[in-house]
């Protein structure tokens, strides 16, 4: 479609010919628009919006370059929205704009559609808490815009952790420790109620290994793979929150599941014979404290591997991976190297 339509030229000083400017391109788009089948509308829109998702970035970008403190600009974000744009999503704006400071070229990236502005948020939150290290490591960045953002979002995750300092896994764990807390909430639509529990992740990940060990036996006990799934008297989701009432009503040993869960602990031995760098697979860095805890009331496997991996080979005498290999590859690869679902899974 064309148009034969002639803009005049805008100034910033003259507000009324930009405000017109800006209707009659808006008409123009929406008449191109109109002309579209259904899916071609759909494939273009989310074009439109990374590019003004850029605009929005480089704009704000602008006024962070130019000295604004951080919540004038939250302020300005809110404002430009009319009251109508939530807390959270101010902050994820400021902070894409900060990484977009950082480094303009996620602007274009952005404008060209290679990033998305889910992609570019998990950019902006590994960027603020590595200084902005993130925001310019053309590895990192690429990986992220070759992944979904749920995928992308460990890939940041992991790139943070690895450039943490003992003193900064500390810390952040007491800071979480001291936010821990349950709160209840009602749905009068659905006509249910939830807790939400709220903690450190690392105490999180130990309240859902345990729910998803009973609730795999409450599945086994119920039939199993012998049964259709159609005909279970229970859905995971169901199984979930069962094993979770179980465990809490002190009624779990009515499953037949052990309380005992499978933890993965990680560390490196120097050869002065202390242990660094301390980590459970799934969940991270995890503090020294917490660690020495875990080894207090634990059983130890040890493993050593070096960066081949070759104590893992398992030769041609057997079929199946020993405990100790399904050990091993855990601490190598941390999960499926594919997907990268969690090895719980």
């Amino acid at each position: 479609m064309t148009s034969n339509t002639s803009f005049p030229a805008v100034g910033n000083s003259d507000r009324k010919r930009l405000d017109q400017a800006l209707a009659d391109a808006m008409r123009l788009a929406w008449g191109v628009l109109e002309q579209m089948t259904v899916e071609q509308r759909l494939s273009v829109i989310p074009k439109c919006k990374n590019l003004l998702d850029a605009i929005e970035s480089q704009t704000i970008a602008s006024q962070i370059d130019a000295g604004v403190p951080s919540r004038k600009v939250e302020d300005l974000i809110h404002r430009a929205g009319n009251g109508g744009t939530s807390k959270r999503t101010v902050k994820k704006k400021a902070a894409r704009a900060v990484a977009v400071s950082e480094n303009p070229a996620l602007a274009k990236q952005m404008a060209k559609g290679e990033l998305s502005d889910e992609q570019a948020d998990v950019i902006a939150h590994a960027s603020a808490k590595t200084d902005g290290e993130a925001a310019n490591d053309t590895e990192l960045i690429s990986k992220i815009a070759a992944a979904p953002p749920e995928q992308g979002r460990k890939i940041a995750d992991e790139y943070i952790n690895e450039r943490l300092s003992q003193d900064d896994i500390d810390n952040a764990h007491n800071r979480a420790r001291k936010r821990r807390r349950v709160r209840r909430y009602s749905d009068p639509e659905r006509g249910t109620d939830t807790l939400c529990i709220e903690g450190a992740p690392l105490d999180i990940d130990g309240i859902e290994a345990r729910i998803d060990r009973l609730a795999d036996q409450i599945y086994k006990n119920d039939g199993g793979r012998d049964l259709p799934n159609h005909k279970h008297p229970r859905n995971h989701a169901q199984r979930l929150f069962d094993a979770f009432a179980n465990r809490i009503q002190q009624a779990g040993k009515g499953t037949g599941a052990s309380s005992s869960t499978t933890i993965v602990l990680t560390a490196t031995a120097n050869p002065d014979g202390t242990v660094t760098d301390p980590s459970i697979i799934g969940a991270g860095p995890v503090p020294q404290g917490v660690f020495d805890r875990y080894l207090c009331n634990a059983t130890l496997v040890g493993a050593l591997f070096d960066g081949d991996g070759k104590n893992l080979w398992l030769g041609r005498s057997r079929r199946l991976a020993s405990p100790a290999q399904i050990t091993g590859l855990i601490a190598r690869d941390k999960g499926c190297v594919l997907c990268r679902a969690p090895h719980g899974r």
